[in-house]
């Protein structure tokens, strides 16, 4: 496990034994490790030295950084490293027995709903199981295949059926055979609605272009000159247009008379 993943995991109530080990990789880096270790198994170091009290107030330091604020109240009352660590073995562990009874009876009530993907199904499946792992209590594959088909449906009772009428030397290898089509299922079914999306988005960018091009199309058309601009609108005359002016030449005379149409 990388150091900056060590450095940044922080005990709460439900991690305490990945914490566990972190704590000791983080604590061995800094050559702190022997200050959690116990006298009787410890008896090469001298407690009495100056830079012994000095590096054990390191590593209370470093542990106590580490714990989350709401559980650092289980080691207000400790001077030691050693101190913190034991206080914090005994509290967990007590807590630890409570999940592990809580997740263990989730993990075997744990069956599958009507309607309900398959991966989806094998997804809340392994996020029990990785409960488990946390509170300490890891599953093996065959233990994994024994509650995850007995968790199915009848819609799967072939495949519970195949596994029991199938020998043990080939159920280790029909074992990775379910595993790898389950992880196979879960990834094409990832790339499916990763394909959705792009197809949803790409569709979203090409309505979103069709309004553009037809809104430039309805501004080009406002703009453009009709065929009749620039004429006269005499071509539908006005009463006073309907007036017709005569000149006549009556003896000379250049008075012009009016005559009405």
């Amino acid at each position: 496990m990388s150091p900056s993943y060590a450095d940044t995991v922080k005990l709460v109530e439900d991690n305490y034994f990945h914490w566990e080990f972190n704590m000791r990789m983080k604590l061995s880096r800094k050559g702190l490790l022997a200050h959690i270790i116990k006298p009787e198994f410890n008896a090469l170091s001298d407690r009495s030295t100056v830079q012994w009290k000095t590096d054990n107030l390191k590593a209370l330091g470093v542990i106590g950084g580490d714990v989350s604020l709401t559980y650092q109240v289980y080691i207000r009352g400790a001077t030691t490293a050693a101190d913190s660590w034991r206080m914090l073995g005994e509290q967990f562990n007590r807590i630890t027995l409570k999940n592990r009874l809580i997740v263990t009876k989730k993990l075997h009530n744990f069956k599958m709903e009507s309607g309900t993907r398959f991966a989806v199904h094998v997804d809340q499946f392994k996020a029990i199981v990785l409960q488990m792992e946390t509170i300490g209590e890891p599953l093996d594959e065959t233990q994994h295949l024994v509650l995850l088909l007995g968790s199915l449906t009848d819609e799967y009772q072939m495949i519970s059926t195949v596994f029991e009428n199938t020998p043990n030397m080939m159920r280790s290898k029909l074992s990775p055979v379910l595993m790898h089509r389950m992880n196979r299922h879960r990834l094409n079914r990832r790339r499916s609605l990763r394909r959705r999306a792009m197809t949803s988005v790409s569709s979203m960018a090409s309505a979103s272009t069709a309004r553009r091009l037809g809104t430039r199309k309805r501004s080009a058309a406002r703009r453009r000159p009709t065929r009749n601009a620039g004429k006269s609108r005499g071509r539908h005359p006005t009463t006073r247009s309907r007036l017709r002016v005569r000149w006549p030449r009556l003896n000379g005379s250049s008075t012009p008379v009016q005559a009405c149409t």
